[in-house]
């Protein structure tokens, strides 16, 4: 006689069906070259794709559900906007509640005067200004538009976010760039030095007296606003206004106003493919530190975000920034999970 099966025994099988069916994956945008602006290329993004990669698999995560958008990318993935926002609207049409999808941009960043008026639905920036992600197609300024052809607005990649949120899927945004209204651009000053990721809106073709022209909103509101595009996707932070907010956990490069620099570093064993390739590359600060801190066995965001300001405590700047419910588990870990099992054995 074949026993029943037991209720508990049902319900367990499929709390763990359901568990083993959630998916976790990755959208890493690195943008370093563009094709209408005259900029100088960055060294960092494309490495820290590829050192955001590794990490990532390190922990576990199944490389088919990376997708990379950089320079070196098939034509589809090359990170200009379109290829940009057609693998996010992908991906959140694929995902269901209780996935992880980990978004994270390297690049450049800008600043830039909002729309007026402000479109219906929108949030009224306080300082007047659009935080902008710089995409390869990043064309000049269109003052007929009001906007930076081919950019992402923070509206849109807040947009992009909330559609996975609404779908109860829990999004992990990172950001490696901000913008840099008064920084000097171009090359550093010595082979060594420090890269600070941003563009000024005048070489966007925004003029010096569009951007004075620019009102701001009240200096009490100004002074909760970052300057940086750290705080591109979200415009309101994680307040109750922003759809489904506690589904999302976001890591900053810097605190507002702050420079995101990249630096020299060597290569990890993992990046030799060549005899020819040099010993140090670039690579942004905070990813480094980023990717060194995830290749610990962290269980929750507080942990590795702790463990990333261990890592800064030598650096007089910047600050990186840490919004959401820090308290909830990190991306799963396919060695902690082996440890458990072993542990039970």
């Amino acid at each position: 006689m074949i026993k029943p099966f037991p209720t508990w025994c049902a319900l367990a099988a499929a709390l763990l069906i359901t568990s083993v069916a959630a998916e976790t994956r990755a959208i890493l945008v690195g943008v370093s070259k563009f094709d209408h602006l005259n900029i100088a290329p960055l060294e960092g993004p494309l490495n820290d794709v590829k050192l955001m990669d590794i990490a990532l698999q390190a922990r576990g995560l199944d490389a088919r559900n990376i997708i990379k958008l950089t320079d070196d990318s098939p034509e589809s993935y090359k990170p200009r906007r379109a290829n940009i926002l057609r693998v996010f609207s992908g991906m959140a049409k694929a995902s269901i509640a209780n996935d992880i999808v980990m978004v994270y941009f390297s690049g450049h960043g800008a600043q830039v005067p909002q729309p007026t008026p402000v479109p219906k639905g929108r949030w009224l920036e306080p300082d007047g200004l659009d935080e902008v992600f710089l995409t390869r197609d990043t064309k000049l300024w269109d003052k007929k538009n009001q906007r930076v052809e081919g950019a992402l607005r923070d509206d849109e990649i807040g947009d992009a976010l909330q559609a996975f949120t609404k779908r109860g899927v829990d999004v992990w945004a990172i950001f490696d760039s901000c913008h840099a209204g008064d920084m000097v651009r171009g090359s550093p000053m010595t082979d060594n030095a420090p890269i600070l990721r941003g563009v000024d809106a005048t070489a966007l073709g925004v003029s010096t007296a569009a951007m004075r022209a620019v009102t701001y909103r009240g200096a009490s509101q100004r002074s909760n606003r970052s300057g940086s595009i750290s705080r591109l996707a979200l415009p309101q932070g994680l307040s109750s206004k922003t759809p489904n907010s506690a589904n999302l956990v976001a890591f900053y490069a810097t605190q507002p106003d702050e420079a995101a620099p990249e630096e020299l570093f060597p290569y990890p064993a993992s990046f030799v493919d060549s005899q020819s390739r040099p010993v140090r590359g670039r690579f942004g600060v905070f990813t480094w530190e980023l990717a060194g801190a995830i290749a610990q066995a962290h269980r929750s965001y507080a942990e590795l975000a702790k463990a990333i300001m261990a890592r800064y405590e030598t650096r007089p700047f910047p600050t990186p920034q840490f919004e959401g419910d820090l308290a909830r588990p990190l991306l799963p870990d396919s060695r902690l999970v082996l440890q458990q099992q072993q542990v039970t054995q």
